[in-house]
Parts: C-alpha cells; structure tokens; sequence
C-alpha cells in the first residue's frame, strides 16, 4: 500500500515536472498564433540559437539601477498591420497568462506626432527572466518582439 502511494506520488511529480517543460513559453506562442490567424499579410521571423553571456548592460527598470546577466537561447519577432489585429486584446492577453507589464513611456515625442505605445511583458520570477516580450503598438502597425534566455537582474 506504501509503495503504491509513493510510486503515485512519483508518477504526479514526474508529470507536473512535463508539464511545466512543455508550457514554457506557451502562453507567448498561443498570443503569436491567435495575432497571425487574424493577419492576412505579417512579416515574421524566429532565432534559434544559443549565445551564452549575450546580456551584459545596465538599465533603468522602474527607477531602479539593475544589471541585465544571461544567455540568449530564441527569438522572435512578428509586425502586422494594425487595423487586422485592432479585435484582440492583445495586452490582456499577456497579462491573463500572468506576464507582468511595464509600459515604457517615452520622454521624447516623436517628430511626426506619431502616437506609439511600447509594452514590456515578463514573466519574472525574483530576479530571473526567461521571457521578454516587447509590444509594440504603433500608428499603423504592431510590432510583437521577444526574447528568450536565461536572464538574471542584479542590483548595481
């Protein structure tokens, strides 16, 4: 009877530990899908390859000094026309899969009086980062960027 339990145990432990595998960055690829099946014409790229120490900056995240560390492991990088996709939600969609948002404002006003709204979506865990995602909304088109690695903040 002991044994049966411990080997159920073991069973649920190995599966939760596939699961979660499979699911990385599944919430950010079923965003890319759904954004694709509404545009008629994208322009889209994907990067598979590992370049270890590719992050090594400072940044300003939210009035904060950090050090970005880490690897690049993928990208991936989708422009669409915006009046396709104008339906979606695509920011609650991120904030639904548990992503955390940061808008970034921009200081300086674009020239043209172009009216863009950049969004970063993270799914931080302390100060590990294994998915950046970079949303772009812009007059005439969105822009979806993101990035995957192993990526550690640092307090500098």
């Amino acid at each position: 009877m002991i044994m049966k339990k411990t080997i159920n145990i073991c069973l649920a432990l190995f599966s939760a530990i596939l699961f979660m595998a499979a699911s990385n960055g599944k919430g950010a690829s079923e965003i890319y899908e759904m954004i694709e099946s509404k545009s008629g014409d994208s322009f889209s790229m994907s990067v598979n390859k590992d370049f270890e120490d590719f992050f090594d900056m400072d940044m300003d995240l939210n009035g904060s000094e950090k050090w970005v560390k880490g690897d690049f492991k993928s990208g991936r990088f989708l422009v669409v026309d915006k009046e396709e996709v104008k339906d979606l939600k695509i920011i609650k969609e991120f904030k639904d899969r548990g992503y955390f948002m940061t808008k970034v404002e921009d200081e300086d006003e674009d020239e043209d009086g172009a009216d863009e709204e950049l969004y970063v979506f993270t799914d931080v865990k302390g100060e590990d980062i294994h998915e950046v995602h970079f949303f772009l909304l812009g007059d005439e088109k969105v822009v979806l960027m993101s990035i995957y690695g192993d990526i550690h903040l640092e307090k500098k």
